[in-house]
């Protein structure tokens, strides 16, 4: 092999891997177009209400990206919340518990564009999970008894589009922290905390 050869071979070699560096890298610079569409719905006996400071247990249901978990307990923690994943729901809970459940993860990313429309659930109840079963398996209708007296349940359906440079681990993340960040937005307003 000449040296021509040789160089060639070499700078192919470099821009291989190059590009597999840069695809596997947290990059993005791109513009987004994204919606978070957010419905909430609380029920509450004897006027009960809930507020939401200092812990919260986290259950996740079933496959759940990592980034959205990530991204909900990142959010929680921005307004003061210290959360911890539990490994199942026992009924009855010292803390505030949310779950999470996602019905539909469907992400497509080429170099230059990439979509996302998903759609997942967050019930979340001051320490009694009683009603999450129901909640968790897509059942409509949220109801509160005396044993537990609030509960909130919320659907979230983000779609995005987004158009520039991102790799497939920075537009990953991306989706899940605005998902997330739109959720526990509107889980914080509904709870008036």
């Amino acid at each position: 092999m000449d040296s021509r050869s040789r160089a060639v071979v070499a700078a192919v070699a470099v821009v291989l891997v190059g590009a597999l560096l840069l695809a596997a890298a947290d990059l993005s610079v791109a513009t987004s177009e994204a919606a978070t569409d957010t419905t909430v719905t609380t029920a509450s006996t004897n006027d009960a209400t809930a507020d939401l400071d200092g812990e919260l247990s986290l259950y996740v249901h079933g496959d759940a990206p990592e980034e959205l978990v990530t991204g909900l307990v990142a959010a929680f923690e921005e307004r003061g919340v210290t959360v911890e994943r539990i490994d199942d729901l026992d009924p009855h809970h010292d803390t505030p518990v949310a779950a999470l459940a996602v019905d539909d993860w469907q992400l497509s990313w080429r170099a230059v564009t990439a979509d996302a429309d998903v759609t997942w659930r967050l019930v979340y109840s001051p320490g009694n999970t009683s009603s999450f079963d129901t909640l968790l398996a897509g059942e409509t209708g949220v109801t509160s008894t005396d044993e537990n007296p609030y509960v909130l349940a919320g659907t979230f359906h983000t779609t995005d589009r987004t158009t520039g440079v991102v790799t497939w681990p920075a537009y990953r993340r991306g989706v899940a922290e605005r998902s997330a960040d739109a959720a526990v937005e509107a889980l914080w307003q509904q709870l008036g905390t």
